[in-house]
Formats: structure tokens, C-alpha cells, sequence
């Protein structure tokens, strides 16, 4: 490798991965801010309240964590909700599977001696 010391290794592989951490928290905090102002403009245009799509949108930097936390709570109940259909599609699908013929599994005990 470039280091051919393993701890000066160690040291080196730890800063590396501090930077790309970094770097992605960075990445995805832009993400969510521009998110955030465009979805604000969005709600602004609908309701009447900014005339033309030029004017920026204030964003306070103290309300950014509370709408990530927002945004994090609405994904949660959307995800849940999509998990409680797949539950109602899997149990159709098991109905189906065991009213179909074929071979059936059974749990089975199993003994284990030492």
C-alpha cells in the first residue's frame, strides 16, 4: 500500500472515512435544503401567495431540523401504510398457496442431543 506502517494505516484509513462521512452529510443536508425550498415555493405558488416563480423563499436555518423531522415521521406513516398492504397481499397469497394441492411443510421437532 502507500503506508507501509500498519498503525500509521489505521490512522490514515480513519481520516479517510471521517472525510467521506463528511462529505455524504454534507451531500444529503443540501439535498434536503433545496427539497425543502422548492416544496415551500411549490405550497407558496399553489396558494396564492408569491406571484412569480423568481422571487427566493426564506428559509430559516432553525426550522431545517425540525422539517427533517417531519419529513422523517411523514416517510415513516407513508412506509407503514404501504407495509400494511403487502401484509393483506401476502396473506391473500398464502390463502391461495394452501388451497392449492400439493406437497405441504409442516414444522417439524427437532431433537437435539449433546
Amino acid at each position: 500500500g502507500l503506508i507501509g506502517d500498519s498503525k500509521s494505516n489505521a490512522v490514515g484509513f480513519a481520516i479517510l472515512n471521517i472525510i467521506s462521512k463528511g462529505t455524504f452529510t454534507f451531500v444529503m443536508l443540501g439535498i434536503g435544503s433545496q427539497y425543502k425550498k422548492r416544496t415551500e415555493r411549490k405550497s407558496q405558488v399553489s396558494t396564492g401567495q408569491v406571484e412569480s416563480p423568481e422571487s427566493p423563499s426564506p428559509s430559516p436555518k432553525a426550522n431545517s431540523a425540525n422539517w427533517l423531522v417531519k419529513s422523517l415521521q411523514e416517510f415513516e406513516r407513508t412506509t407503514s401504510h404501504v407495509s400494511e398492504i403487502e401484509k393483506k397481499e401476502l396473506a391473500k397469497i398464502d390463502e391461495e398457496a394452501a388451497k392449492k394441492p400439493g406437497p405441504k411443510t409442516e414444522p417439524k421437532e427437532i431433537e437435539i442431543s449433546i
